[in-house]
């Protein structure tokens, strides 16, 4: 501080600097953290859509599909499905709409979330 009390400009400059690098970290935590959530809930929704498209046609492909038609309305993409035993396995993905981290090369795959869900391919819930 200067004897008149006021604060030199380059100090303020650093400190809003400082609070703007902060806010942006905090952003894109919580943009992330955000679609995780999102992308398990729609996880659960493909998956028992998939579920029930591989009941009607026993087809892979067909159950893909019909995953993939379900995926698209939550902005996710259907990586996987698969059949383990009983099990119809669902694996989705999608970047999570950040303001920077996204378009950074190398740190774009820290926006990506992934989810995997399973669902037994004879329960009704």
């Amino acid at each position: 501080m200067r004897e008149n009390g006021e604060v030199p400009g380059s100090w303020l400059l650093q400190i809003l600097v400082v609070l703007a690098l902060f806010a942006l970290t905090a952003h894109e935590a919580v943009a992330v953290a955000v679609s995780a959530a999102n992308l398990d809930d729609a996880g659960r929704e493909v998956a028992r859509t998939a579920r029930d498209a591989y009941r009607s046609t026993g087809s892979v492909v067909e159950t893909t599909a019909a995953a993939e038609d379900v995926a698209v309305t939550h902005e996710a993409v259907v990586d996987v499905v698969r059949i383990d035993d009983d099990v119809l396995v669902v694996e989705l993905w999608r970047t999570a709409p950040t303001l920077v981290l996204h378009r950074m090369g190398p740190a774009r795959e820290l926006a990506t979330v992934r989810t995997t869900t399973r669902i037994s391919r004879t329960s009704q819930g």
